[in-house]
């Protein structure tokens, strides 16, 4: 196993030289012929879009318990008309 091989630049010896210097650190790290996978495990899409639609529903009931403890009913959309500042600005 040549590792380095003649008529590489310096810059293909230096990748080479990372790459066994990592894997020789994780094999200290983790023992021999272990080879962990490192960062986040992947998860499906279904379960990504679930995860989402929870989150949605969790701020929805923020926002409604919120409007509640203010004295507001909570509704999606343009908010209603006030009659008293409409007479205000009539006078």
């Amino acid at each position: 196993m040549d590792i380095i091989k003649e008529g590489m630049t310096i810059d293909e010896i230096r990748e080479k030289y990372a790459e066994m210097s990592k894997i020789y650190r994780r094999m200290a790290r983790h023992g021999e012929n272990v080879v962990n996978k490192a960062g986040r495990k992947p998860v499906s899409p279904e379960h990504k879009k679930e995860v989402y639609k929870k989150w949605l529903e969790k701020k929805k009931q923020e926002k409604i318990e919120q409007a509640l403890a203010e004295g507001r009913i909570y509704r999606v959309g343009r908010p209603s008309k006030i009659e008293v500042l409409q007479s205000k600005i009539q006078v």
